[in-house]
């Protein structure tokens, strides 16, 4: 980071892939932001080069998942919420998210990410895409 930092420009997703070592929590990250963002296709196609890779990123996705729908969960609230300073950086493109999707799914979405989570420490996950999948659809209710 501090090389990018160095350069006096606006950092993006790819200098930070490029220069990063590991590049699975910055993919996960961005698997969250695209599949509550609806672009689907985009989620399954990252995830699923995620996963090729590595069975276990699925903690990874699942967690950033998680982190997602709980920064909606909390912006949807009517007092306007406040995220994790983590996640304070991206309030302003979450809160229409969160306004659209409303508090309900947002938890439900969270809730389920974590029960993913879960299901994956317990060894009860089923195959990682259906987990995903459903995931999805739960906060699209």
């Amino acid at each position: 980071m501090e090389k990018l930092a160095l350069l006096g420009r606006k950092i993006t997703l790819e200098d930070v892939l490029r220069e990063s070592l590991v590049t699975d929590d910055a993919k996960a990250y961005q698997f969250a932001s695209l599949l509550v963002e609806g672009k689907r296709a985009q989620a399954y196609a990252l995830a699923d080069d995620m996963l090729a890779g590595d069975r276990n990123a699925m903690m990874a996705i699942l967690s950033s998942l998680a982190r997602e729908y709980l920064a909606l969960w909390e912006l949807s609230r009517p007092n306007g919420g406040q995220v994790e300073k983590m996640m304070a950086w991206r309030a302003a493109k979450l809160r229409p998210i969160a306004i659209r999707m409303g508090p309900r799914r947002a938890r439900l979405g969270f809730e389920r990410a974590v029960k993913g989570m879960e299901a994956i420490v317990t060894g009860r996950a089923e195959d990682p895409r259906t987990l995903l999948a459903q995931i999805a659809a739960a906060a699209e209710r």
